[in-house]
């Protein structure tokens, strides 16, 4: 059925493997840096984003705000929530999270890492479909490196001599705005931000 709103989580540790994450005036922070894969995704499923509310906290480490919670509104009274940051403990793993309400039930992606970081392995990853009638299913879904399936998917489209339609720049630059956007909220008090 049709998606009506979502909820999306990212969150981590701060990524003290890099000095850049220190320096948000270059990465932008959470709400842009870690953030655009989730308002990427939720703009896949709803549609164009007409404008966004957002609250957060800085963060001492980089400067920049690092917790965040970006209320998106899509047409037709449609709305997703983000939340997200690295801002985390050092023991926190990390994790993501989407969840689709539709029309004839709702969706749940979950993954959490087996330790900090994604490569450690083991930790959870699992889609459950709750139908509107029935009981849940749980699908696993494939273990891929998503990474290196876009990477084959480009290169295929490139030998292909064909137009690669996903991930296009325009849903870049859909996604970028959203974050940005986001970023004028919170320096703006929360206030709302058209797109």
């Amino acid at each position: 059925g049709e998606p009506r709103s979502g909820l999306a989580s990212r969150r981590q540790p701060f990524p003290a493997w890099s000095s850049l994450f220190s320096q948000s005036d270059l990465t932008g922070g959470a709400v842009i840096d870690m953030m655009i894969h989730d308002y990427d995704a939720l703009n896949w499923v709803f549609g164009a984003p007409r404008a966004v509310t957002a609250r957060g906290a800085r963060n001492s480490r980089s400067g920049g705000f690092d917790q965040v919670q970006v209320l998106i509104d899509y047409n037709d009274g449609k709305s997703a929530l983000v939340d997200g940051g690295m801002m985390m403990p050092e023991s926190y793993p990390f994790s993501s999270r989407l969840e689709v309400l539709c029309d004839s039930g709702a969706m749940e992606y979950a993954f959490r890492a087996g330790g900090r970081s994604v490569e450690m392995g083991g930790g959870i990853n699992e889609l459950t479909l709750f139908p509107k009638e029935g009981e849940p299913l749980r699908l696993a879904p494939a273990q891929t490196d998503p990474y290196a399936a876009e990477c084959a998917y480009f290169l295929d489209a490139i030998r292909q001599g064909t137009p690669a339609d996903r991930a296009t720049p325009a849903d870049g630059m859909q996604a970028l705005a959203v974050a940005l956007a986001a970023r004028e909220s919170l320096e703006r008090g929360g206030d709302r931000v058209e797109i």
